[in-house]
């Protein structure tokens, strides 16, 4: 072992499926940046290949009945982090005690200099049902390049990397929680939503259009063997996805469905 770093935080409520390293770290060759919350908020950490700090920022307060999950990724000397939050008030709804003082999470996009930690761009966004998914990246026939995110609240979208500034959305897709992150296959987006242990729908969005999701807007929806948390695969045109339906049990998944589904990508 190179080093070894330990940082302090406070107990929290979270999903059983989850823990207290759920975020996964992005690297690349300037060092390591990670992300976590606790009940004082988000904080967000970049270390040297040394592991020596290079900054720290306290990113505000987080709202998430079952504590954070999105994972910070690095596109050339720009940190991204999808901070999305629940609406407290719609999740009383949901469960049938609605309770109007609940509190509501602030949803943003963040961009973040790689090497200072201060922010280059900021995109306010809706609260609805948290999301955990990671943005993945998307080449515009143009040559620029967009950021592409999922959520219960807005759908699927596409945000300049450079701006911060939408270049497209598709709304009322998803009905409940984005878990596993979206992937492109050409020009369609392949996203999945879910709630419990459970996918529900996987869909392929035309990136560039906006609207809401309907056949203008989506190539095909898949509705068995969709995973809830592992994103779907595209390799030379197939679709793989990997529904893994079970439950945790400290660090041990008691898997009780395993299946492989394949799909053309492109028509399904």
């Amino acid at each position: 072992m190179h080093w070894h770093k330990t940082f302090s935080s406070n107990p929290y409520g979270q999903n059983a499926a989850g823990n207290y390293a759920t975020s996964t770290p992005a690297a690349d060759e300037f060092g390591v940046v990670v992300t976590w919350t606790s009940p004082a908020g988000i904080v967000m950490l970049a270390l040297d290949p040394e592991g020596h700090q290079m900054w720290r920022r306290e990113l505000g307060d987080y709202i998430g009945l079952n504590g954070s999950g999105t994972s910070p990724i690095i596109v050339d000397d720009v940190v991204i982090l999808t901070n999305d939050q629940d609406d407290g008030v719609l999740l009383s709804r949901l469960s049938g005690n609605e309770n109007p003082d609940a509190p509501m999470g602030t949803s943003s996009i963040l961009a973040l200099d790689r090497n200072r930690g201060v922010n280059r761009w900021e995109l306010s966004r809706e609260a609805a049902l948290a999301a955990y998914s990671t943005p993945c990246l998307h080449t515009r026939h143009d040559g620029r390049r967009e950021l592409i995110l999922t959520s219960t609240a807005h759908g699927i979208t596409g945000v300049d990397l450079t701006s911060g500034q939408v270049n497209w959305e598709v709304r009322d897709i998803f009905t409940d929680r984005c878990v596993g992150s979206p992937v492109m296959a050409g020009e369609l987006v392949i996203a999945t939503y879910g709630h419990g242990t459970k996918g529900d729908i996987c869909v392929a969005a035309r990136a560039g259009l906006s609207g809401i999701g309907d056949e203008s807007t989506l190539a095909y929806e898949i509705t068995k063997g969709v995973p809830l948390v592992p994103p779907p695969l595209v390799v030379n045109g197939l679709l793989f996805c990997i529904p893994v339906v079970g439950r945790w049990r400290g660090d041990l998944l008691e898997c009780r469905q395993w299946r492989i589904a394949l799909a053309a990508a492109s028509r399904w």
